[in-house]
């Protein structure tokens, strides 16, 4: 009896073994979890996220004409940017140093700028506000102006959409503007700007940012440099702003915004 008890078990245990190795073999295996099986063919069929990854893998003609985005477009993503990547509100101190063009420093300036979501931006120096910007002065300026591409071109190797802004009146339409804006996140790369003085004469000016990560989070300006030049490409200044001290969502407001605005016209700060 005790023999038949001993081989009782020893096949119980074997056959508990052989199911779960059974199991085992059935289960999706390690590194291929995107697969599901067919319980009536054994056929693996793809997830719709694999299906997906294979539509991104496309080449473009295989993907076929897809919506073009307009100029238009690329200028508000531009100036979404800081949102798209959750920063609702934000505030950085900006040192500019200039040079002129004679290699004579002037001393440097201290500003500070705020931000708040989704397109609110405003300078300050000396707490008095010299540069104001939002996304609803920001259209009411592209519908004043004609807006278009012009050919990409790539920036201290960035893709770039290169969009042109020239104002629609006849007296001012020689000062153009060009946004040069990353393809991939549409951080602005550089702004070139032709402007002509009260003697006809033309200023041309050239502005580039270089950016860098903050807290393996943000993606932000660490430094721009403006050069501005005559119609002779002779350097007339160059300016580098340093960004430093940010803060992060830190809880402004559109009251703190307002109360710096008042008393102000913003045309004479709006640039």
């Amino acid at each position: 009896m005790r023999l038949i008890f001993i081989l009782t078990i020893a096949l119980f245990i074997t056959g508990v073994i052989s199911s779960n190795s059974l199991a085992e073999t059935k289960r999706t295996p390690r590194g291929m979890s995107g697969y599901k099986y067919k319980e009536t063919r054994g056929e693996k069929t793809k997830p719709k996220e694999e299906k997906e990854k294979k539509e991104e893998e496309k080449t473009e003609e295989e993907k076929g004409p897809m919506a073009p985005i307009e100029p238009e477009d690329v200028l508000k993503l531009m100036l979404r940017f800081e949102y798209s990547q959750g920063i609702l509100d934000y505030s950085v101190e900006v040192i500019e140093v200039t040079e002129k063009g004679v290699g004579i420093k002037t001393d440097s300036i201290q500003k500070e700028i705020y931000f708040l979501s989704p397109s609110r931006f405003l300078t300050l120096k000396d707490g008095i506000p010299i540069y104001y910007i939002d996304e609803y002065l920001f259209e009411k300026i592209m519908r004043e102006v004609e807006i278009d591409f012009e050919k990409d071109e790539k920036i201290n190797e960035v893709d770039c959409y290169v969009v042109r802004m020239k104002p629609r009146e006849k007296v001012f339409e020689k000062n153009v503007k060009f946004y040069y804006v990353a393809k991939d996140d549409y951080r602005k790369i550089r702004i070139e700007s032709t402007r002509y003085n009260a003697a006809g004469v033309a200023i041309f000016n050239v502005t580039d940012f270089l950016y860098r990560r903050i807290n393996n989070k943000y993606t932000v300006p660490l430094r721009s440099e403006s050069r501005t030049y005559d119609s002779r490409d002779f350097l007339l200044q160059s300016t580098i702003a340093t960004f430093m001290n940010w803060k992060f969502n830190v809880g402004l407001t559109s009251s703190f915004f307002d109360a710096k605005l008042k008393d102000y016209k913003l045309y004479d700060i709006v640039k």
